[in-house]
């Protein structure tokens, strides 16, 4: 977590709340990628909601999908 204290936090420029909270958000959605769903779960999820997000696109781009 985030432990600053008052002088290091003016040091980094007193960055706002949403503004921390909108980079950890980019940083986990750039870096993580579930892989603890099986196909027909992920499928049978996909009838109920609207993801837009193809699976294909939740695969490490260096990690191979099988077909």
């Amino acid at each position: 977590g985030d432990r600053l204290s008052s002088k290091e936090w003016k040091e980094v420029g007193s960055p706002k709340i949403n503004d921390v909270a909108r980079k950890k958000v980019k940083e986990i959605l750039d870096n993580h990628y579930p892989d603890h769903i099986l196909e027909s779960v992920d499928a049978n999820i996909r009838t109920y909601l609207d993801i837009r997000l193809a699976r294909e696109k939740m695969v490490h781009p260096n990690k191979m999908v099988s077909a």
